[in-house]
């Protein structure tokens, strides 16, 4: 079974309601990996520099190059192991910020939706 520890929506770890680390599993746990590799800068992981999404190479740029930005992001989410495929990746720039959806079938039957905003200016 897939498991994560949980992080609330300021992306940090909690204590659940008997104290102990909050800890997902199944679906959801999928849901929040795909979340944390979404988030990861190309490069970030001191043991794996080869993962992450190229940021500042194709989005904090003058004009962001999409489609790079989405195969890496459509790369990262398929490495999450329980991920079967991403059956839809929608991509917007409006009001100098990149915003993405992402709808994510996973090996539990169920789909998680995950979705990022990142400011341009």
């Amino acid at each position: 079974m897939t498991q994560s520890v949980l992080t609330n929506g300021n992306n940090d770890i909690y204590l659940d309601a008997s104290g102990n680390l909050a800890i997902a599993s199944g679906e959801l746990a999928v849901g929040q990996a795909c979340q944390n590799v979404s988030r990861a800068s190309l490069g970030e992981e001191v043991f794996s520099t080869n993962n992450g999404i190229p940021f500042f190479q194709a989005v904090f740029i003058g004009v962001p190059k999409i489609q790079i930005f989405e195969t890496y992001l459509r790369n990262a989410i398929l490495s999450v192991p329980g991920v079967v495929q991403v059956l839809s990746l929608t991509t917007t720039i409006a009001n100098h910020t990149l915003s993405y959806t992402a709808v994510i079938e996973t090996a539990f039957g169920q789909t998680v939706t995950i979705s990022q905003e990142f400011p341009l200016q």
